[in-house]
Parts: structure tokens; C-alpha cells; sequence
């Protein structure tokens, strides 16, 4: 298939695993699946391992994905609705972002 549709799958399945997980686990997982699928359609990984930094890296729809969520929810008393109603749709207009940009600024 094309190498922009397995990098949008790459992406979402990396997006979608740092609303349950660690950030950091979830790029330590999806980094080796991302770059072997790269290689097995003959393509540069390196786009592929940005989508994996960049989906583990921007998740805004859940407080246990990165140490600043956590600390802010209780803070503030959010709730875990909160993230989602506010960190869902703006995590998936970055990704439908990356996805466009990234194969611009590193070609396949």
C-alpha cells in the first residue's frame, strides 16, 4: 500500500496507544514496528520514526501520558472528560498535520 497511508496507520495506532500508556513505552514499542514496516515497503524510515516521536509525543487526550497532564489534573481539579473533550480533536488535527507535513520535510 502507499507509504502515506502505512505512515497515517503508524501514527494512529502510536496516538491512540499514548491515551492508555506512557508516552516514552509506547515510542520504545511502535519505533522497531515503524521502521521495519519503512523497510519492508522499501521506503526511508526516517519519516516514519518522526511520526512515532511526534504521536508519542503530542498526546493531550489523557492525563497519564506524560508527567505534566498528571500533575495539572489534579491542580486544577480536571477531570479526565476534560482531556478528552479538549485533547481529542486537537490530537487528531496534529496528526492530520503530520501526516501531510512530515513526508514534505522528509521524503520517502
Amino acid at each position: 500500500s502507499s507509504p502515506y497511508i502505512l505512515m497515517a496507520g503508524i501514527y494512529a495506532v502510536t496516538s491512540l496507544m499514548t491515551i492508555f500508556i506512557s508516552n516514552t513505552v509506547t515510542a520504545v514499542l511502535m519505533a522497531p514496528i515503524a521502521l521495519q514496516c519503512a523497510v519492508g515497503i522499501g521506503v526511508s524510515p526516517v519519516p516514519f520514526m518522526f511520526a512515532v516521536t511526534v504521536a508519542a509525543s503530542m498526546c493531550f487526550a489523557s492525563p497519564f501520558s506524560t508527567p505534566p497532564n498528571a500533575l495539572v489534573m489534579s491542580a486544577a481539579q480536571y477531570t479526565f472528560m476534560d482531556y478528552l473533550q479538549v485533547g481529542l480533536p486537537l490530537q487528531i488535527l496534529i496528526g492530520v498535520v503530520m501526516v501531510i507535513v512530515l513526508p514534505m520535510l522528509f521524503p520517502f
